[in-house]
């Protein structure tokens, strides 16, 4: 009688549950120890001896009939539970090594992150939690096989606890064979049993049958054992009335079995649903979900196109947070269905609910470390933002700075450049003044004096005496051609000289105190004390010998000029030393100017006592004033100018060479009577005028009248000296009579080449004039305006731009690091989140596929099999057969009928 109810299918359901969980702990302990694993207990003789034969004494038990009774009496399972018990205490070990591990770890992580030290530990902490998950699975494993092997032995030592199902079916269905007349060689009713003519003691016995049957097993039926309730109260109310009460009481039980029946179905669909509706959408046999979108993210997408990156990432993202809703719900299911899956049978149940964790591990792993990836992502791409947005602001703030201070530099130098050329501007305006006003005017005054005095001497030429005086009037041609051709040599010397000489004569700007003109105000004093009147002219023998008188004068003059000058000069040399280095650092160069000064007042005389209060009063204006400022800006060229004139200037002795020259030999006084007093007279009034106008034009005026008692002195004695030289050219203006008239025949020669000497001097000086004037405002000028326009535009818009670039190309490489670090960080976020992605779908695969099936299973096992097989194939129609108006013998057979598919 093979009715699922029998003992049989209680070991066949151990059996079963036996040999699921030694293959679990087979595969278990090769995943988390291999094949020879890292514990003691997994060893090969455990898993390939042990292990495989209990697995191999399983499959060759499923070909046997009697296999039920031989698994479990000949002894696989005692030995195997004495097995286990090492395996179980070397597992253990193991958990309590790997747990004080990962504790030392996470210590020394929590020690490096207090001392501001980067984490070491964090992916051997994982790969260590995940060898912890792997053996409490195995543990777990081991633990539910040795507690289905205690019972397996519990059933092989105590016969009669097999279970009360077994003992009360066994009974009521042998009664019951025995009621009906049930011939067991035949297999057919012989028509013998004890009710077998009383139909309605027949619905009877089988009422009473039906009754102790449901009653005996609804408390065993689970969560939907009330649903035959009113069956299990139909029948013992009606179990003693006959037909009439039995087809009651048969609707009653049809309907119970069948609401019982749809209540496993439901029940059982309510733990499976979630388990297929998560499995659907990570397989890709299923809605493919989880495929397509799986395969829509592109790692090498993402190539530092930004958008392209945001994009993989989203979908990254959005997967995973579909995985996680998905399996969400998944949890919520069978959340909601707890009390269904206790409703499954054990070994269901357990697989559930390991599965059940191991997904809620799963899930929280993939969440946590997601999560983590996710932070770690977001806290890279903000430092790297930080930082190089740091950099680039401090870098541009670098520049510009330095920038601006070259070009400040810049601006600075060509300011000094612009002020230097603007002092040659300057210089050359000067020049062309001093060209104009002073050379040129100079060289045609002596040209139309020559002219003038020539045109007297030609008036007063007597034909008659020509041949007299021929040799004189030859001599004085020729003495007047080779002055006019020194003359003529000395205007070409201007060309080069005609700057040094304007620097010495009248100073840098052309109105200095340290002007030979101003000088010549000061000799005075120390000429007159040094030269005698008396000593001017001297007579000897009727005759005036030139060369005797003139050389004793001339030396007087030049040494009393020279110790003068030379005194002065050292002061102003003492000035300029003063002001050499440190031109612009003060008055050092006045100062130096005073001191000299001061320690040579008994040489200088007057003008060296007024010179010394000058500069004194100077120096007390100190910065009220920009006198002390430009008297040392003149001190500062000065000391230019002393290198020119030193390079340029002849010696003493060249200047007065043709001087000596030109007295050199005696004269008869009759020779120069008439023309050396025109001669003198002329020199004498054309030096004291000259003298007068630059004492009153350039001393007074510069010395703020402090010298004008010296004016009066200097006028008086120049009056005095003019009349004695007056005095002197009349004694001797006779001498040059004859002379004048020689020069009658050479004079109109004479007189065209003044003229044509004339006009190349004005040619000469207009010529210098121009190129002078076309260099100021020329090239001078053209350079002041571009180093002006370099000052003012030029260079502030060249740094502007300068900083504009640096600064756009820094931005650029900025961009272009963010870009290829961002590209890195996120491609290594979007790979590990697939690898996440792609060992969770696996672990939820694993667990989760064997399971519908399994509960699907579980509604043919046990007592829920007994009542899905007590519905059977016959549905209400079963009970139809039972017709009253048939026979006893036809009933027994209609009852066969029915019974039978309830037997099978």
């Amino acid at each position: 009688m093979g009715f699922i109810g029998k003992s049989e299918e209680v070991q066949n359901a151990l059996v079963k549950g036996l040999q699921s969980n030694v293959n679990q702990l087979d595969k278990l302990l090769k995943a988390s120890c291999g094949d020879k694993g890292c514990c003691e207990y997994n060893d090969e003789k455990f898993i390939k001896e042990q292990l495989k034969s209990v697995q191999n004494n399983f499959k060759e038990a499923e070909k046997d009939d009697k296999r039920l009774n031989n698994i479990l009496a000949d002894g696989n399972i005692t030995q195997l539970q004495s097995q286990l018990v090492q395996p179980k205490k070397q597992i253990q070990q193991k958990i309590d090594e790997l747990n004080q591990r990962i504790s030392e770890l996470k210590k020394a992580d929590e020690n490096a992150k207090k001392s501001g030290q980067s984490l070491q530990n964090a992916s051997e902490i994982d790969k260590l939690n995940k060898d912890l998950d792997s053996h409490n699975a195995s543990k777990r494993s081991l633990e539910t096989l040795s507690g289905i092997c205690g019972y397996a032995v519990s059933l092989i030592q105590k016969p009669k606890n097999d279970g009360e199902c077994k003992d009360i079916l066994d009974k009521l269905c042998s009664g019951l064979e025995n009621f009906l007349g049930f011939n067991p060689e035949s297999k057919g009713y012989s028509g013998d049993g004890i009710v077998y003519s009383d139909l309605d003691r027949l619905c009877d016995g089988v009422m009473s049958f039906l009754h102790g049957v449901l009653h005996n097993i609804q408390p065993k039926l689970g969560l939907h054992k009330d649903k035959i309730t009113r069956a299990i109260e139909s029948l013992n109310t009606h179990k003693h009335t006959g037909k009439e009460g039995f087809k009651i009481a048969i609707g009653e039980v049809v309907q119970g079995v069948k609401q019982y029946n749809e209540g496993v179905v439901k029940s059982n669909n309510l733990v499976k649903e979630p388990i297929e509706d998560l499995l659907g959408f990570l397989r890709e046999d299923g809605d493919g979900k989880f495929i397509v979108e799986y395969n829509k993210i592109q790692v090498g997408k993402v190539s530092g196109d930004p958008k392209a990156e945001d994009e993989q990432v989203k979908s990254a993202d959005g997967l995973l947070k579909t995985c996680l809703r998905n399996t969400e719900t998944f949890r919520r299911g069978i959340d909601n269905a707890a009390e269904n899956v206790l409703d499954l049978n054990n070994n269901c149940a357990i697989k559930v609910k390991h599965a059940v964790s191991n997904i809620d591990y799963e899930y929280d792993r993939l969440a946590t470390l997601s999560n983590k990836e996710e932070e770690d992502r977001l806290a890279v791409e903000k430092r790297v933002n930080e930082q190089l947005g740091k950099v680039e602001i401090a870098v541009k703030n670098k520049v510009a700075a330095d920038i601006k201070v070259f070009r400040d530099h810049v601006i600075d130098k060509l300011k000094v450049i612009r002020i230097r050329l603007q002092h040659v501007e300057w210089k050359l305006a000067g020049y062309v003044t001093g060209v104009e006003k002073t050379w040129k005017k100079d060289a045609e005054s002596i040209v139309k004096e020559v002219e003038e005095k020539l045109e007297k001497a030609l008036e007063q030429v007597d034909g008659s005496t020509k041949s007299v005086n021929k040799s004189a009037i030859d001599n004085a041609a020729r003495e007047i051609e080779r002055q006019a051709e020194i003359l003529k040599q000395k205007f070409d010397e201007v060309k080069r000289q005609y700057e040094e000489a304007f620097k010495i004569i009248k100073g840098t700007e052309g109105v200095e105190k340290s002007g030979v003109v101003n000088q010549l105000t000061e000799l005075y004093e120390t000429v007159k004390m040094g030269v005698p009147a008396d000593d001017l002219v001297r007579y000897t023998s009727g005759e005036w010998d030139v060369n005797k008188q003139i050389a004793p004068l001339s030396g007087a003059i030049q040494s009393n000029v020279e110790g003068y000058v030379k005194t002065l000069w050292d002061a102003v040399a003492a000035g300029m030393q003063g002001v050499d280095d440190d031109y612009g650092a003060g008055t050092k160069g006045v100062e130096a100017l005073q001191r000299h000064v001061g320690l040579n007042l008994q040489k200088l005389g007057l003008f060296g006592t007024t010179l010394q209060d000058v500069l004194s009063k100077v120096l007390q204006q100190g910065s009220n004033s920009d006198l002390p400022s430009d008297l040392e800006t003149v001190l500062y060229f000065l000391k230019d100018a002393k290198v020119n004139w030193e390079s340029a200037n002849p010696p003493l002795e060249d200047l007065l060479k043709p001087l000596q020259e030109a007295f050199s030999t005696k004269a008869i006084a009759d020779d120069f009577k008439t023309h050396l007093r025109d001669l003198l007279k002329e020199t004498a009034e054309k030096g004291i005028g000259k003298l007068n106008d630059l004492i009153k034009t350039q001393v007074v005026d510069t010395i703020n009248q402090k010298v004008k008692p010296l004016e009066d002195i200097l006028e008086e004695n120049a009056k005095l000296a003019k009349t004695e030289l007056e005095q002197k050219a009349q004694e001797i203006t006779s001498r040059l009579l004859s002379i004048c008239k020689a020069v009658t025949e050479q004079g109109g020669g004479t007189k065209d080449e003044l003229q044509v000497l004339k006009n190349r001097t004005r040619n000469f000086f207009e010529g210098i004039k121009q190129d002078v004037e076309r260099l100021k405002t020329g090239k001078v000028a053209t350079w002041i305006s571009e180093v002006g326009e370099l000052i003012k535009t030029e260079v502030p818009n060249y740094a502007k731009s300068a900083i504009e670039t640096i600064n756009r190309e820094l931005t650029t490489q900025v961009n272009n690091a963010k870009t290829n670090i961002l590209k890195t960080v996120r491609k290594r976020y979007v790979t590990s989140i697939q690898l996440l992605l792609n060992q969770f779908a696996d672990k939820v695969e694993t667990e989760l596929n064997p399971l519908p099936q399994q509960i699907e299973d579980d509604k043919h096992i046990g007592y829920k099999g007994f009542m899905n097989t007590l519905s059977g194939y016959n549905s209400g129609n079963n009970l139809n057969r039972f017709d009253g108006n048939n026979s006893v013998e036809t009933l027994s057979y209609a009852f066969s009928a029915f019974g039978g598919p309830v037997n099978m």
